[in-house]
């Protein structure tokens, strides 16, 4: 039962952060390695290893209204892609729907979270040194000199991670999965006190500010929620305090760069995306932004998800990612991992990426339902 049981949550886990480092890894030697669909080969292999073993496919569902909510999403997706007035951007964000969004959570149906979550403070364990391998490895490459530069703005990334935003919300969800472990088992491990401000500077040096926020706003839910008044005050003034070392340590660092030039961009977008709205709130279609923005068919996007699907699926697509997120909110829990991940997920797209390069969105959603609906009935 333990094997099976580790077995189950590896595969959870190698879907999960196998794609922070397998691009990383290969392109420290010079090769490019597509980092999903390596980890999708290597979940198969496990998923076949694990039917083989228990003579069975283990297939969960989600609850109808997710269900229903999904489905309906993905047929608006899919109707908005063939009438858009996009051709070349509307046909990649398709295919990369399937490819991002789809595909782990079909491969996700296959896992057996009963067994997981039975044992749940094991599947932590195994998630922890998950996350500690990769964010070690993060920092010897760093240390090796396996980074660039972005744009020659001094922002440095690890190479094979595409650009600082993608490295630093890799960072932050790592980091936040072993504060989350500690928490659950209400012990601070001195591994964890050597790893987390390694992870600050690489943060610190990558210099993106929204994945930090995100961050802090999921530790101030995980800390403050479910306590007393007096201890949050406490809490409070820690983190003031903490806010204002951290602020003394890297005021010299991107993090507080006054130019400001990335926030005054996003700005420009989100009016030229409302004044859009204004004039058709029915949808241009999959992929249009580029054209609406740049008068090219190219995937570009306003860097926020709510403005982006309004847009581009009009008022019906709005509707069902809006259940979709209501859902992921009623799913939360104070012990439940995978709604804080779903939040920081979805605090990082309100400022960058567009809706399939926020996968993670709906990975972690639909990860967190399935806690709540498996938890809440198994009485183990």
């Amino acid at each position: 039962m333990f094997k099976s049981i580790v077995s189950q949550s590896s595969v959870i886990s190698i879907l999960l952060f196998l794609p922070f480092i397998v691009s990383v890894f290969f392109a420290v030697f010079g090769l490019n390695m597509p980092a999903m669909l390596s980890t999708y080969l290597v979940v198969i292999f496990f998923v076949i290893i694990l039917i083989s073993v228990n003579g069975r496919a283990p297939i969960s569902f989600l609850p109808l209204p997710t269900s229903l909510a999904f489905i309906g999403f993905l047929l608006v997706f899919v109707w908005f892609t063939f009438f858009s007035i996009s051709t070349a951007a509307s046909t990649e964000k398709l295919v990369l729907l399937i490819y991002l969004i789809l595909m782990p959570i079909v491969l996700l149906l296959m896992v057996d979270y009963s067994e997981i979550y039975c044992r749940y403070g094991q599947f932590l364990k195994v998630v922890k040194l998950f996350s500690m391998t990769i964010l070690l490895m993060y920092v010897v490459f760093f240390a090796l000199g396996y980074h660039e530069s972005f744009v020659d703005s001094g922002r440095l990334y690890l190479v094979g991670t595409g650009n600082p935003i993608w490295y630093s919300r890799n960072i932050i969800i790592l980091m936040f999965c072993i504060v989350f472990h500690d928490k659950y088992f209400s012990k601070i491990s001195v591994s964890s006190i050597l790893i987390i401000p390694l992870g600050l500077y690489l943060l610190a040096e990558a210099g993106s500010r929204t994945p930090l926020i995100s961050f802090f706003v999921a530790i101030a839910i995980l800390y403050f929620s479910g306590i007393s008044l007096n201890r949050r005050v406490l809490y409070g003034l820690s983190a003031l305090l903490s806010g204002s070392l951290f602020y003394y340590i890297f005021s010299e660092t991107r993090f507080f760069d006054d130019k400001l030039y990335s926030m005054i961009q996003r700005v420009d977008l989100y009016a030229e995306s409302i004044e859009l709205l204004r004039n058709n709130f029915m949808g241009y279609g999959i992929g249009s932004f580029g054209l609406l923005s740049w008068g090219e068919d190219v995937r570009f996007y306003p860097h926020n998800i709510f403005l982006e699907v309004a847009l581009e699926m009009g008022v019906v697509g709005f509707f069902f990612f809006s259940v979709l997120i209501l859902i992921g909110f009623k799913s939360f829990y104070k012990n439940n991992l995978f709604f804080y991940l779903f939040l920081i997920s979805l605090v990082n797209a309100q400022l960058s990426g567009d809706l399939v390069g926020n996968n993670y969105i709906f990975i972690f959603l639909f990860l967190s339902v399935s806690y709540k609906k498996y938890f809440s009935k198994l009485g183990c």
